[in-house]
């Protein structure tokens, strides 16, 4: 407690001090630091006494003190600048004159340390267009509570679409106030200011603006082939597998000065941003750009309830950086066709005579699978007859089939006999390539107008060797395209459906004696048809890509040896 003695005393000998002082009233109560008030008081004041002020910080400067008795006198005071809002103590005291004087008069008085309210923040200071109640408060000083004199400040909001509602004001403290502020939906972006006001009444009035003002920020919406999707009344949006998905968000309409900083999606579901293909280094997928404030994707596999979400940062004319905005959610529904994959094979090895490139037409044996006629392969032309295995896609509705087939396995055997008089046969010939893409992509033998996949692999028989087998493997993967969207100029891309592992196994025994070109089949060791668990539905995750084929590079044959089959 700082004890201010702040008048000289009169004492007058004479004028024994026989009566204390006594206070009836004071006006006014409030005083303002930094300022000079006139002080008018009623009662008694004797000639010989000591004015003082109490206060627990600062200090107050009192002048002018009659010299006889008065029982309305007025006399200036002038609280420090720097004095803070608290209660203050003025007490009048009689000196004692070499006597014995009655106890001191006092009263209560209240300084307050500010002349008009300041506002120096308000938290959050961009409030969202949403229609839901938001909190917020008003960082400042001067502020007046309901227990102080003139109580409270008054807040109140200006906007100029008047679209903002302010409730539950209550001043907390002389430095904050706390409300609620309720943003119409679809507010228009503006600044809209905040004014707290000291009542006349408390000896301090006066007004601040907030600064900076707090700005209504546009709920961001999402919009699809030119409409809107998200918010109310918005109804869930179907979409085919495959088709472009091209999201765009507004608002960016923001208050001036404000940037969007930041934009975040959410895109549930298995979904890509690009595909491509390459015949040489395979199938590749881009995953889907979330932090732009446009995305395009593609999703794979049918599902339902998809949520895509968006919400954006921005930064206001200062540098500062909010990241609260509401969410914008768009429902999508997937759909994929029902497609089924029937597969058909001979089931059998045959010896097939096929015409030889530029050997004027002469035929050559071969070991085929299925009943073929014709160019031997890599021959202009095409064969005549049946492969020994076919693939029929069925069940969507438009758009196209996309076969992809990759060789999986693939090996050619030759065996040489013994040499005339016995020893030891040469070592097996072997022919093999390196796993990979049959031949391009898409796969290019199907029927024409049909979405029938065939092959028949087939291996020729030199006329010096004893036996020749074929082990063949692969899997045939069935993709569909599905018609582009309408309104876009994006084409849709295929996308997984099924895939079907399958082989060939045969070997073919030349008659004897060796050189005859006489051969038949060995149908005890052969082979083909489905393998494993037959045609398999396609699932995100099959592999690294999502259910695509796999393959570095195109499929190619190389031998241990040299030599030619003859």
């Amino acid at each position: 407690m700082l004890f201010l003695l702040i008048s000289p005393a009169f004492c007058h000998a004479q004028d024994p001090c026989a009566a204390g002082a006594s206070i009836s009233s004071i006006s006014p109560t409030t005083w303002i630091a930094g300022q000079t008030t006139t002080v008018t008081m009623t009662g008694f004041l004797p000639p010989c006494y000591n004015m003082n002020v109490t206060v627990d910080t600062g200090s107050v400067t009192i002048d002018a003190y009659p010299d006889s008795p008065a029982t309305t006198w007025q006399f200036p005071v002038t609280p420090d600048s720097s004095d803070p809002t608290e209660t203050a103590t003025l007490s009048i005291s009689v000196e004692e004159c070499g006597l014995a004087c009655p106890s001191p008069a006092s009263v209560t008085v209240q300084i307050i340390g500010c002349a008009t309210p300041t506002i120096t923040s308000v938290t959050p200071d961009g409030w969202w267009a949403t229609g839901q109640k938001q909190d917020i408060t008003i960082n400042g000083g001067c502020f007046l509570t309901q227990s102080e004199p003139g109580r409270p400040s008054h807040l109140t909001l200006t906007d100029g679409a008047n679209s903002v509602k302010l409730s539950n004001v209550s001043v907390v403290s002389s430095t904050q106030i706390t409300a609620t502020v309720n943003v119409t939906k679809n507010a228009p972006a503006e600044t809209v200011t905040l004014t707290v006001t000291n009542p006349s009444s408390s000896g301090s009035p006066g007004s601040a603006t907030a600064n900076p003002a707090p700005v209504v920020l546009p709920v961001p919406v999402i919009k699809w082939r030119g409409r809107v999707i998200s918010g109310d009344g918005a109804r869930n949006q179907s979409i085919i597998v495959g088709q472009p998905v091209e999201l765009t968000t507004t608002p960016a309409t923001l208050p001036g000065g404000f940037t969007i900083t930041n934009s975040t999606w959410a895109v549930p579901g298995t979904n890509i941003k690009q595909y491509h293909e390459d015949d040489d280094d395979g199938i590749s997928v881009d995953e889907t750009d979330l932090d732009t404030a446009n995305t395009s994707f593609y999703w794979l596999y049918p599902e339902t309830d998809l949520n895509v979400t968006y919400n954006y940062c921005a930064k206001d004319p200062s540098g500062n950086q909010f990241c609260t905005s509401p969410q914008a959610k768009a429902t999508f529904k997937a759909t994929g066709p029902t497609a089924s994959l029937s597969t058909w094979d001979s089931k059998e090895a045959k010896i097939e005579s096929l015409n030889v490139c530029m050997m004027n037409n002469q035929k050559r044996p071969y070991l085929g699978y299925g009943d073929l006629s014709g160019p031997a392969p890599g021959c202009p032309g095409s064969p005549d007859g049946t492969m020994g295995v076919r693939l029929t896609a069925s069940g969507a509705s438009g758009g196209k089939y996309v076969f992809v087939q990759v060789i999986d396995a693939d090996f050619s055997v030759y065996t040489s006999p013994a040499p005339a008089g016995g020893g030891t046969p040469p070592a097996p010939r072997i022919c093999g390539p390196h796993a990979g893409l049959d031949g391009q992509y898409p796969y290019r033998d199907v029927y024409r107008d049909a979405p029938i996949a065939y092959d028949g692999p087939q291996m020729p028989l030199g006329r010096d060797y004893a036996t020749g087998t074929r082990n063949f493997h692969a899997t045939m993967y069935l993709l569909w395209q599905p018609d582009q969207l309408s309104g876009t100029d994006t084409e849709s891309i295929p996308i997984p459906i099924r895939h079907q592992d399958w082989q060939f196994i045969g070997t073919a025994v030349q008659k004897p004696p060796i050189g005859n070109d006489k051969w038949k089949t060995d149908r005890t060791p052969t082979a083909s048809g489905d393998q494993g668990e037959g045609f398999v539905q396609a699932t995100p995750y099959d592999n690294a890509l999502y259910g695509y084929p796999l393959w570095e590079y195109k499929a190619s044959t190389v031998c241990n040896v040299s030599q030619a089959i003859n």
